[in-house]
């Protein structure tokens, strides 16, 4: 800890960022592509195929056209390009968060903070942070998100440039990932609220910000293809029942998912109380909007682990902004919080000893099959049948998603039977 205090803050803060950027770069870069990759891939062979199939994919398939117009460019050039602006996405996410929590102040440990919560907390980290598709349905529209709801905890003139512009981004923000997009909605209007409470000026880039991404978010919601796909499954149930089942079962699924972290919230919250110290009231706002990303799904069929990343994500902010002055608030707190991070550490590094392992398997399969399948083709051979991967480490990018089927017309092997340019691929029968 001495040899930390002689370092320069803004150099610290360096170290940690570049230590995240080189711990995520070296999983990205053992990722392959993989399910849902393949197909995308497939029809992205030019800027302009990009184009007319984001328009059919919004009129026949759903509304994410932001983070699948990322997704399809990516997967146009060669997966190192991906590899290395998705580590910086990762560090950008744990910045984010940091400014917003500490506004301008410089707390290095922090950093570490931030990143540990999403680590351990995040539910299926992988998929949502180092999986191609996953990554930008997930990672970088919660950057997207933090960086626009970001720009309402600063001071900026009311220029014209900067009212277009936040018009601009508010929509790119609106129109990113339906339940974290709302949540955004949420965090920005009660952050606007606030201001209403305490008399401050509402400018008018904050207005045009938020009706942005509340239009963003309707544009997405409103796509001819949520429709479209919503028809094909068939519910017993009325819809009344749907939404109450439903909702019984998001409430249940809090204790699954944000049970550490409501705990270690009301833990700090009480610490301020007992001390008698102010509570920094921007944290309402993140709580409102993340409990209001998981309700937003009372309308979805399906609420899969990825998609409570916004959920965690603006959970954990309120938890640094409080935690950024704990040491003022309780020294013990902060003794307590120090302890806590240096055995998360220890615990990590075993988790990222385990993770890059897994992760290997997974690339080295893919080698594999790849070179059996260019074995098969150079042969004539048009049919090609694989062991099946499973994962063994809850974080790895394939962690939970559709591999190698045995029958041979599951959706997940067409995918990449129509990428290799094969008729036929499917798994080998697992023995009793």
């Amino acid at each position: 800890m001495k040899f930390l205090k002689k370092i320069d803050n803004k150099k610290l803060e360096y170290i940690i960022l570049s230590l995240i950027f080189i711990g995520a770069l070296a999983v990205n870069f053992l990722t392959p592509l993989i399910t849902d990759d393949f197909s995308y891939a497939y029809h992205s062979n030019s800027l302009n195929e990009i184009f007319n199939y984001q328009i059919w994919h919004y009129l026949n398939w759903g509304g994410r056209s932001v983070a699948h117009t990322i997704a399809q460019i990516f997967l146009l050039m060669p997966k190192a390009i991906f590899n290395v602006f998705n580590s910086i996405m990762q560090v950008l996410e744990v910045y984010l968060i940091y400014k917003i929590a500490g506004k301008k102040e410089s707390k290095p440990l922090m950093l570490v903070v931030i990143f540990f919560l999403l680590w351990f907390f995040l539910p299926v980290f992988g998929v949502s942070n180092i999986w191609l598709i996953g990554s930008c349905n997930y990672l970088w529209t919660t950057v997207i998100i933090l960086f626009f709801i970001y720009q309402f905890t600063k001071e900026k003139e009311d220029k014209l440039l900067t009212i277009v512009l936040m018009f601009l981004l508010g929509i790119i923000a609106g129109w990113t990932n339906e339940n974290t997009s709302f949540g955004c909605l949420v965090t920005v209007c009660s952050i606007l609220a606030l201001k209403k409470i305490d008399k401050k000026q509402i400018t008018k880039w904050n207005v045009f910000g938020a009706i942005g991404n509340g239009l963003g978010f309707v544009i997405m919601i409103l796509a001819p293809g949520n429709f479209a796909r919503s028809e094909t499954l068939v519910e017993e149930k009325s819809f009344i029942m749907r939404i109450i089942s439903r909702f019984m079962q998001y409430t249940e699924n809090i204790t699954t998912y944000l049970l550490p972290l409501i705990i270690i919230l009301t833990i700090v919250i009480s610490i301020y109380i007992y001390k008698k110290q102010k509570i920094d009231k921007m944290i309402y706002p993140f709580i409102l909007g993340s409990f209001f990303t998981i309700y937003s799904m009372l309308l979805s069929p399906q609420f899969p682990d990825r998609a409570w990343t916004g959920v965690v994500v603006l959970l954990i902010v309120p938890i640094v902004i409080l935690l950024f002055n704990i040491e003022k608030v309780s020294k013990i707190s902060y003794i307590a919080m120090v302890d806590i991070l240096v055995i998360s550490f220890f615990i990590f590094v075993q988790g990222y000893f385990y993770l890059l392992v897994d992760t290997n398997h997974l690339r080295v399969t893919w080698l594999n099959r790849e070179k059996e399948i260019n074995e098969i083709k150079a042969a004539g051979g048009t049919k090609a049948e694989f062991e099946r991967f499973y994962p063994f480490n809850k974080r790895n990018p394939a962690y939970g998603l559709s591999d190698v089927e045995e029958d041979p017309d599951h959706w997940a092997n067409d995918l990449i039977k129509r990428y290799y340019g094969l008729e036929e691929v499917k798994a080998k029968k697992t023995t009793e």
